[in-house]
């Protein structure tokens, strides 16, 4: 299943994915507000295996069209990775 969730404004995010953010280049004021969507079965209880570890939320997958569409708003290249957001990231209710 897919739901349709928000990018949280920065002061929602933790310290380790703020920082991650910085370190990319990645301007949060950008993004935040932007709908996107996530598989809600890929919910994981943490970051471990999953492109290092900024923080201990729990994360879910983005779909490879969010993950685009965040890419290109960040003015990062397409590519075929799957892309992963923390609960700190994302506004779920």
């Amino acid at each position: 299943m897919i739901a349709i969730v928000k990018i949280a404004p920065k002061e929602h995010w933790c310290s380790g994915c703020r920082n991650e953010a910085t370190k990319y280049g990645v301007d949060i004021d950008k993004i935040a507000g932007m709908s996107v969507e996530i598989f809600t079965e890929s919910l994981l209880p943490n970051w471990k295996g999953k492109y290092g570890s900024p923080c201990d939320g729990r994360i879910w997958q983005l779909t490879m069209d969010s993950t685009n569409r965040l890419r290109e708003m960040m003015n990062f290249s397409k590519d075929n990775r799957e892309s992963w957001l923390c609960e700190h990231i994302l506004e779920i209710d």
